[in-house]
C-alpha cells in the first residue's frame, strides 16, 4: 500500500517544483537509515566471526622439485609485459570464493570451510605443488561431496572425501602442476555438494610460477597468408630469469619449409631474439615446423618453438559442400561465400541449381573480391540421394566453374540417441534437490510410473513441452497416486557461480515452471548429475520409468502427438503392461 500511495502522488505535488526539494530530501533520509543499518548488520557480523572457535588449520606441501624462491626474489615481478595469463579465456576463475554463513544449521548438511584461499607464493617452474583445503559439516545431516571441479587442466583434486558426518570435517587435497603454469595465477574450484544453502563451494589457489628461460610469445603464428609471395618476418624474445650467464644455441635445421629461423643476442647472457621469416613457395592451408633450442641451464636444457602459417587457397568457398540434418520446419537460406585471396580480380558472373524446388541469389560483396551466394531451401524439401549441386560461374582461366554439393546428412542405420540406450534397463537412482530444500529420488522400484521431463527454463522448445507434460497432469493424473511427474531442470544457475549468459536464478526457473501450468515436483539439477546418469544429451528430453524403475520409453522434443502417445504409454503400465505392448 505505502509504494502505491507514493506512485500515486507523484501525479500531483510529486511533479511541483516544490515537492521536488521535499522528495530529494526524504529520498536521502531514507537512504541514510539504510546505511546505518548496514553498517550495523556488519558490526553485528563482524562480532559473530569473532566468536566463532577456527577449525583445523589448512596444510600444504610443496614437493622438493617445485623450487620456492627467496624472499627477496618473491618481490620482484617476473612476468614479461604483453604476456598471456595463464587462466585466460576462464570464466570460472574470475569469481571470488564463497562466503559461507556461520552458525549452525538444522535439519540439513551444512558445508563451512574457514580458509576459501591459498596463495602459495613464488616457485620456479617444474613439479607439484599440493595443499589440502579442510571443510566442516555443520548441520545435522550427512554432507555429500558430489563433485570438485577446477577451472584448468593444470590443476586437479585427489582424493577427497565424499561423506562428512555431523560435526565432521574432511579434506579435499588439489595439486598443480607448476610445468602448465606461466608468471601469475589465479585458479577456481567449485566444490558441488548436497549442501541446499550453499551447493557450489567455491575455492580459489593463486601464486606465481617463475620459468628459468622465458619466452614470449611462446608459438609463432604468421596467421593467414593471402598474398602467396609476401615474405613477413615474426620474432620471440627469450629471457633469462637465473642468475648465470646462459648460452643458447639454435639447432639445425634452421630452415623448414617455408620457415627460416635465426638466433641473435640482444644482451650477452640475459636477453635472445629468435627470428623467423617465411618465404614462399607456401602449402596450401596449414604449414607448421618446430625449432630447437638448446641452453645451459640444467634445468632447462631445451626448448621447442613452434611456427605456424595458413596459406588459403587462392579462391576460397565456405562452406565447400552444403550439408541439410533434418527436413526444414520453416525456409532456410543457407549463404555460400566465394573470395578471391589473390591480387587478380575475379568476377563470379552466374549462379545456378539443377533443382526447381531450390533458389539461388548472386549478391557481389566487392567486385573482383567476394562474393556471396544464398541459397533458399522450401519447407519439408529432401535431396535426393544423389544430392545437388549450386554452380558459380567465374571469369577465371583456371577455375571458370566451381561446383558446391547440395547433400542429406547421413544417419548410420540403427544409430540412437545416448538416452535411448538406457530403454529396457533399470534407471539409474539419482538424488536431485528442490528449490526448498527438500530431496527427491528417482530410479529406483518404487510402485509407481515416473514421468521425469529434463528441460532448460530458456529454450522455447523445453517450455512448450512442460505445458504439454503439465496439460496431460493435470487433465489425467493429478489425483493418481500410481503416476509421479517430476520435472528436472538443467539451467546452470547462478546461486552455483554460472556466469553464462543464459545462467538463471532459482527463482526464475521456478517462474517459468509455474507459468507452464506446471503443478508437480520441480527439480534442480545445475552440476548435471542426472543429465550425465541418463545420457541426456538434447534438451528437452522426458524419460519414462515403470513401477519396476525400467526406463520404458524416451522421448525427444515438443511433437505434437506427445500428449496422446506419452497418454497411451502411462496407461499401458498402469494395466501392468510393458514397452513390448506399446503402439508402434
Amino acid at each position: 500500500m505505502n509504494g502505491q500511495q507514493t506512485d500515486g502522488s507523484r501525479g500531483a505535488a510529486g511533479r511541483s517544483l516544490e515537492g521536488r526539494p521535499l522528495r530529494r530530501r526524504w529520498v536521502k533520509a531514507l537512504l541514510g537509515v539504510v546505511v546505518l543499518a548496514s553498517g550495523s548488520a556488519c558490526q553485528d557480523e563482524s562480532s559473530r566471526r569473532s566468536v566463532t572457535p577456527k577449525g583445523q588449520e589448512a596444510q600444504e606441501t610443496a614437493t622438493t622439485d617445485a623450487k620456492p624462491l627467496a624472499a627477496s626474489e618473491a618481490q620482484t615481478q617476473f612476468r614479461q609485459p604483453g604476456s598471456p595469463s595463464a587462466s585466460r579465456g576462464v570464466r570460472m576463475k574470475d569469481l571470488p570464493p564463497t562466503e559461507t554463513p556461520e552458525g549452525p544449521v538444522t535439519g540439513a548438511p551444512g558445508i563451512r570451510c574457514e580458509k576459501t584461499t591459498h596463495d602459495f607464493g613464488v616457485h620456479w617452474v617444474g613439479g607439484t605443488l599440493t595443499h589440502e583445503f579442510i571443510v566442516r559439516n555443520e548441520g545435522d545431516q550427512e554432507l555429500e561431496i558430489l563433485s570438485v571441479r577446477l577451472s584448468c587442466g593444470c590443476a586437479v583434486a585427489g582424493r577427497y572425501d565424499k561423506r562428512i558426518p555431523p560435526g565432521g570435517q574432511g579434506k579435499i587435497p588439489v595439486s598443480l602442476n607448476t610445468n602448465k603454469v606461466h608468471g601469475k595465477f589465479s585458479k577456481s574450484i567449485r566444490v558441488n555438494s548436497n549442501d541446499p544453502v550453499t551447493p557450489a563451494l567455491r575455492l580459489k589457489i593463486s601464486g606465481e610460477v617463475k620459468e628459468y628461460l622465458a619466452i614470449r610469445p611462446r608459438s609463432i603464428h604468421f596467421g593467414h597468408i593471402k598474398d602467396a609471395q609476401t615474405e613477413p618476418t615474426l620474432t620471440a624474445t627469450l629471457t633469462n630469469n637465473t642468475d648465470q650467464e646462459v648460452k643458447l644455441t639454435l639447432e639445425p635445421p634452421t630452415t623448414v619449409g617455408p620457415f627460416r629461423a635465426e638466433l641473435v643476442e640482444k644482451e650477452a647472457g640475459k636477453l635472445y631474439e629468435l627470428r623467423v621469416s617465411a618465404k614462399p613457395p607456401y602449402g596450401l592451408r596449414h604449414n607448421s615446423a618446430k625449432f630447437k633450442i638448446t641452453t645451459n641451464i640444467a634445468r632447462k636444457p631445451e626448448l621447442e618453438v613452434p611456427v605456424s602459417a595458413y596459406v588459403p587457397p587462392r579462391l576460397s568457398i565456405r562452406p565447400e559442400q552444403v550439408i541439410l540434418g533434418s527436413l526444414p520446419k520453416s525456409e532456410w537460406i543457407r549463404p555460400i561465400r566465394f573470395t578471391n585471396n589473390g591480387s587478380t580480380p575475379v568476377k563470379v558472373l552466374s549462379a545456378e541449381v539443377d533443382d526447381e524446388q531450390l533458389k539461388v541469389e548472386l549478391v557481389e560483396g566487392e567486385a573482383g573480391k567476394a562474393y556471396e551466394v544464398r541459397l533458399t531451401i522450401p519447407v519439408g524439401y529432401a535431396p535426393p540421394e544423389q544430392g545437388r549441386v549450386v554452380t558459380l560461374r567465374t571469369d577465371d582461366a583456371e577455375r571458370p566453374e566451381i561446383r558446391v554439393p547440395v547433400k542429406a546428412r547421413k544417419t548410420p542405420a540403427g544409430q540412437r540417441r545416448p538416452a535411448e540406450a538406457l530403454v529396457g534397463k533399470p534407471a539409474p537412482k539419482v538424488t536431485f534437490n528442490t528449490l526448498d530444500g527438500r530431496t527427491v529420488v528417482v530410479g529406483q522400484e518404487s510402485g509407481t510410473v515416473t514421468v521425469l521431463s529434463f528441460y532448460v527454463s530458456w529454450s522455447p522448445v523445453c517450455q512448450r513441452q512442460v505445458r504439454v507434460v503439465a496439460g496431460l497432469h493435470q487433465r489425467t493424473y493429478a489425483d493418481n497416486p500410481d503416476v509421479r511427474f517430476v520435472g528436472v531442470s538443467l539451467d546452470e544457475l547462478k546461486s552455483a557461480g554460472a556466469t553464462s549468459p543464459r545462467a538463471k536464478t532459482e527463482r526464475e526457473v521456478v517462474r517459468m515452471f509455474a507459468q507452464a501450468g506446471a503443478k508437480f515436483e520441480n527439480a534442480l539439477d545445475p552440476q548435471g548429475l542426472g543429465k550425465k546418469e541418463f545420457q541426456v544429451g538434447s534438451v528437452p528430453t522426458l524419460v519414462l520409468l515403470g513401477k519396476d524403475g525400467v526406463v520404458q520409453a524416451v522421448h525427444f522434443g515438443a511433437k505434437k502427438d506427445l500428449a496422446s502417445t506419452l497418454g497411451k504409454q502411462i496407461d499401458l503400465l498402469l494395466a501392468g503392461k510393458t514397452r513390448t505392448d506399446f503402439p508402434r
